[in-house]
């Protein structure tokens, strides 16, 4: 009897002592803790709730790409919409926890670490660019809008005769450069993730607030149930448009290691749960806004097109009537602006952290500067953040189309992060233990990432040449 040992030995044991472990059982590994190791970085972690982990997660994954839902939604109709929502989801789903089974694997706590461990330093350089580009690129996107909102909302409320013209301009170089110095600087020069729990759970009532912003609206220009009666329900050529912007809805795994090793004792079934509220409430926030936007301006669509709103931001296109002409914004919808200014704002340092980590990874390796695992310096934050958003601010108001932005992003960057990089990864650091089943699945998800990124790229890219030739 003194021999005999619990089932979750391993497991309580594991708990009890914070120091760094190996384990062969494999299926053990996909289900009970990430090996810790008795490190400065690790004495700093705090424990988290699933709440705020799901806080967290939910301001890296919402972001402008709510707002253009509905623009996004009216090029596949609903049905063809939805069924894209839910693959993309599926897949994310699939590839965050891929992800932290090769981070638990390789006891790696970073995106970069876990590249290194699958293919050395030409893998973990690649990764670099795609994760600053993806993520750059998503910035650019973030304070473009940021600054079509703020001007859009002091025009409102103090009239565009009593403004300067640097504030009443949409297109405004020191508004951005005023906006990103004062509100998105000083947030993206956290330390850590759990630093900003306070202002996700505010990202929360915003993104509800829209929801609520966009029922109402649509229910004071026609009832949704005739608005569907015109709206598409399928149109297959949309996917080029609807499925980048579902891909860029789930997006979060720049930040899903940040958000796995914070916690004092990390799980993959923790993590999973974690997942599995964030992507329900993407998903419901998304089908909300993006349907019922669609379906109020489904008799008048083109007002949902860059040419009305901006970008395709729904929100703006509540200053139209359905015939077109132009009238105030409501205070409902003005508060909305207001609000999701700040939720936007929120998210930005979810986009700088990685693209950050990427930059400096990429730096270092490339001077062959060792990547030690230890707090990163004030310093070392200081220049890399300035360094990634400001260059960002540089050419935010170069950018024409934010819509065609994301779509690139979302075909090219994204689906290399997402699908090919973590099967990839997992393929090779995974290779002594992984099924036949597994094996096949992840073959799978390599061949539809690369179809996809090259199939959607190229349209992207047709499309994009189409309307600046013109």
């Amino acid at each position: 009897m003194h021999n005999q040992q619990p089932e979750n030995f391993q497991a309580l044991e594991l708990e009890l002592n914070p120091v760094k472990v190996k384990i062969n059982d494999a299926s053990f590994a996909t289900q009970t803790s990430l090996p810790v190791e008795n490190d400065k970085l690790t004495q700093q972690a705090t424990e988290e709730t699933i709440f705020h982990s799901v806080t967290i997660l939910l301001a890296a994954t919402i972001g402008t790409g709510v707002l253009m839902i509905s623009n996004s939604m009216a090029a596949s109709g609903v049905v063809w919409s939805v069924i894209q929502m839910i693959i993309c989801g599926c897949l994310s789903y699939f590839s965050l926890v891929t992800l932290i089974q090769c981070s638990y694997k390789a006891n790696a706590k970073t995106y970069q670490k876990i590249a290194f461990a699958a293919y050395g330093n030409w893998s973990r350089q690649l990764l670099n660019v795609f994760t600053f580009f993806a993520n750059w690129g998503s910035t650019i996107l973030y304070l473009k809008q940021i600054t079509e909102l703020v001007a859009e909302a002091a025009v409102t409320i103090f009239g565009g005769d009593n403004l300067p013209w640097w504030i009443s301009n949409p297109e405004s170089k020191p508004l951005a450069i005023i906006i990103t110095t004062v509100f998105v600087y000083p947030l993206c020069l956290a330390r850590q993730l759990r630093r900003l729990k306070y202002f996700t759970i505010a990202n929360i009532f915003f993104v509800l607030f829209l929801c609520l912003v966009v029922a109402n609206e649509g229910y004071d220009y026609q009832s949704v149930s005739r608005g569907f009666e015109t709206a598409k329900m399928a149109v297959f050529s949309g996917v080029f448009t609807t499925f980048p912007s579902a891909i860029f809805s789930y997006t979060s795994h720049g930040n899903i290691l940040g958000v796995y090793t914070e916690l004092k004792r990390p799980s993959i079934r923790k993590m999973q749960r974690i997942l599995k509220w964030t992507f329900l409430f993407v998903f419901v926030t998304h089908l909300i806004i993006g349907l019922i936007g669609y379906a109020t301006f489904s008799s008048n669509i083109s007002l949902l097109s860059e040419v009305h709103t901006a970008n395709g931001i729904i929100l703006l296109a509540y200053r139209y009537n359905l015939n077109g002409t132009l009238r105030s914004f409501p205070p409902l919808v003005l508060m909305g602006m207001l609000m999701m200014t700040f939720s936007i704002i929120i998210s930005q340092p979810f986009n700088i952290r990685p693209a950050k980590e990427g930059l400096k990874s990429f730096v270092k390796t490339l001077l062959k500067i060792p990547q030690e695992e230890k707090v990163e310096s004030f310093l070392e934050r200081f220049l890399f953040v300035t360094v990634t958003l400001y260059s960002s601010v540089a050419i935010v108001l170069y950018t024409e189309s934010a819509q065609l932005v994301l779509n690139l992003i979302g075909s090219s960057f994204l689906p290399v992060l997402c699908f090919i990089f973590p099967s990839a990864f997992y393929l090779k650091i995974c290779k002594d233990t992984i099924t036949i089943g597994e094996k096949r699945i992840h073959q799978a998800m390599l061949i539809f990432g690369f179809v996809f990124a090259a199939w959607s790229t190229t349209q992207n890219i047709i499309k994009g040449l189409s309307v600046y030739s013109k």
